[in-house]
């Protein structure tokens, strides 16, 4: 994998930038009232009843305990807690700023990490504008724990890169990175709750990979393992030390489950959702996208001898369509049979010469891409089983979290140069719409619109 490049230049920090210094301005342009909320002067109430923003800071100033609150797990309740204690300053004003603060060093964290998994400048400087200027930016910017959970998930992504990458020769580095690893792991847990994800994940990505084992895959077994476990160990921590608090505050310990009923969830399938999610279009996108990503690994892959990549064509013959309304391209690929993929005979995986020059190692790209991938997905079936009114928030969950971009990253990489035509077209055209998104979300947030 390749090395980090420590010397940043103003042009390749461009999409921080262009959010600092024309988004932003441009939404207060708009939308005065942006300025207050930035600053923590206006009320946090929003048309939706409450911004997550109050719970967290009812729960760090720790008033009404309730029931459905467990729902918010504590560790930026308690940070902002210790920070009110030292800081004489509104705990408003202290949540809006500690997050964006954070969400900026995430967002240069995120830069050097996406690197290492890329090619070239050109594949990680595409992904990275596309998260820096991903629609749910706004969150970064509003007191939630997007700005904190993407950090430490970034760590964690480091970290998974780092073990897949060290020699057995390299035995202290090597237990240093998966002792910050477990860390990661237990705060994320801590941050939010990923116990089913995490789970989710990992059994998929070791099925997956026994199901398409290939050689390279057999040396990296006992890495994946050591990954695997001290992931979801991590998970369980977090979630043994919450609920163990939990106890001690008089609530069950698995109460953040029992407490989804009180926010009207209730498992159910919904076939409306495959067409609608009844809310923002970014939901419904937050539910095709992943899937989308996951079909396109399947392009190189066969079972029993049959070729599976009619899998991935039905959702790129017609990519633009898909991007913009996914139903609609999936419709498409299933009755059109006029594209043809590039070597569409051939039986082994394409491997672009940048792989030969970098030497970049396919199967652990692989691994990591299956975990994070799976991760996205997690949530849209979660929310696709469970929210029986609408998917509010699912965009939220899949694009204002690193998970996707790390996926998207490595589809660029390994993928792209077959499946999407015209790709300099498709990839300015996304990035201006990801941008006008934001955009718009920045200036709502200042009518407090904000979605929770």
């Amino acid at each position: 994998m390749n090395k980090i490049n420590t010397n940043l230049r103003p042009l390749e920090l461009a999409p921080l930038l262009v959010l600092i210094f024309c988004i932003v301005p441009l939404a207060i342009i708009i939308n005065p009232q942006l300025i207050p909320r930035f600053l923590g002067e206006t009320s946090h109430i929003s048309q939706y009843g409450y911004l997550d923003l109050e719970h967290y800071i009812d729960l760090a100033l720790q008033t009404n305990k309730e029931a459905f609150r467990t729902a918010f797990f504590p560790l930026w309740p308690t940070f902002l807690r210790i920070l009110n204690s030292s800081i004489d300053l509104d705990i408003y004003k202290i949540a809006i700023f500690t997050s964006s603060i954070i969400g900026i060093i995430s967002f240069i964290f995120s830069k050097f990490v996406i690197e290492l998994i890329s090619l070239n400048k050109s594949i990680s400087f595409i992904s990275w504008t596309l998260y820096v200027l991903s629609p749910m930016t706004i969150f970064f910017f509003a007191g939630y724990t997007e700005s904190i959970f993407a950090f430490v998930s970034w760590l964690l992504i480091l970290c998974i890169i780092n073990i897949l990458n060290l020699s057995k020769r390299q035995y202290f580095l090597y237990w240093v990175n998966c002792f910050i690893l477990l860390i990661a792991s237990i705060t994320l847990a801590l941050t939010r709750p990923i116990l089913l994800q995490t789970l989710f994940s990992l059994v998929g990505t070791n099925v997956l990979i026994l199901v398409s084992m290939r050689k390279t895959h057999k040396k990296n077994m006992r890495k994946y393992i050591d990954l695997s476990v001290l992931i979801f160990a991590g998970s369980i921590i977090g979630y043994i030390i919450y609920g163990t608090s939990l106890v001690s505050d008089g609530f069950r310990f698995f109460e953040p489950f029992f407490a989804q009923e009180t926010w009207n969830k209730s498992f159910g399938i919904r076939p409306v959702y495959l067409f609608t999610s009844r809310s923002s279009l970014i939901d419904l996108w937050g539910l095709y996208y992943p899937v989308l990503l996951f079909c396109a690994w399947f392009n190189d892959i066969s079972y029993s001898g049959i070729k599976l990549r009619f899998i991935s064509s039905i959702f790129f013959q017609n990519f633009p369509l898909t991007l913009l309304y996914p139903p609609a391209g999936f419709f498409w690929g299933l009755f059109s049979s006029k594209f043809k993929f590039k070597n569409h005979n051939s039986s082994t995986i394409e491997i672009p010469a940048d792989f030969r020059e970098n030497k970049i190692d396919l199967a652990k790209l692989e691994y990591i891409f299956l975990f994070a991938i799976l991760f996205s997905i997690s949530h849209s079936l979660i929310c696709f089983l469970t929210q029986p009114l609408y998917m509010r928030s699912l965009g939220r969950y899949v694009f204002g979290q690193p998970y996707f971009y790390v996926a998207l990253t490595i589809f660029l990489n390994t993928k792209s140069h077959t499946l999407i035509r015209h790709k300099n077209v498709v990839f300015t055209i996304t990035i201006l719409t990801s941008s006008i998104y934001l955009l718009k979300n920045f200036v709502e947030f200042g009518y407090a619109k904000l979605s929770p």
